[in-house]
Parts: structure tokens; sequence; C-alpha cells
């Protein structure tokens, strides 16, 4: 018998045994849960919770996404071939990701709020894609 590749925390296989053509979950995150987040769930009655949920920023062995919305869901994805520039900006407890394309200044894509964790295990993830 043999043995199934571990899934990753969010229950998404991790890369091996996989055919070559896969598209493959990394890394995902939900955005981080800081302080102004806890008003919004008062003031919302705790519906604000299901919208951060529902935001998600993935990376696979292809491309970075970002999913968001509950109703009007959009999505962006850009290709890790088009990546150029990862930047990890890191404050006390949360911090974001700086995705720099080949697009000039309009090409930058700001991931977050995720905690300083999630941050630095995305730009590990992404880095080694790039590699």
């Amino acid at each position: 018998m043999q043995n199934a590749p571990p899934p990753s925390p969010l229950g998404e296989p991790l890369g091996q045994g996989h055919p070559p053509g896969d598209e493959i979950v990394l890394f995902k995150a939900v955005p981080a849960a800081r302080p102004p987040v806890w008003i919004r769930w008062l003031i919302t009655l705790g519906l604000y919770e299901i919208w951060r949920r529902r935001t998600q920023f993935i990376v696979t062995n292809r491309r970075v996404l970002w999913r968001r919305g509950v109703i009007d869901r959009s999505e962006r994805s850009i290709p890790l071939s088009r990546l150029q520039d990862v930047t990890k900006q890191k404050r006390l407890l949360s911090g974001w990701i700086e995705l720099s394309s080949a697009g000039g200044p309009e090409g930058v894509e700001t991931m977050g709020p995720m905690w300083n964790r999630s941050v630095d295990r995305m730009a590990d993830a992404i880095d080694g894609q790039l590699r």
C-alpha cells in the first residue's frame, strides 16, 4: 500500500505524489483578527467574521491568489513567472506582503493583514517557488 502525501493544516495535499501538471496549494491564510476587527464584530453582531473568513490568501506552485467576498466574489491571481519582488512588512503582531510584478508601480499588490507567522510562511512559500 502506497503512502499518501501528508495533508496541509487546511486539508490540501502538499506536493508529493501528484502528476506533474497539477496545481498544488502550498500556503493558505485568512486576514488577521487584529483589535479593530473586534470592534467590527461587535458592530455587525459577528457578521464581519463571515466576510473575514471568506477572504483568502493562497500560494500554489503556479500562482498567488487573493479571493474575497461573500455575495460578490472576486479573485485576483498573479502567475509566479511574473513576480519580480516579494517584500515583507511587519509590525508588532501582524503585517502584509507586497508583491511586485512586471507592471511598474501599478504592478504592486498588497496582501494582508496577516499574523507575522503567516507573513513569513507565505513569503517562504513564494520564494521557494521562485528559486
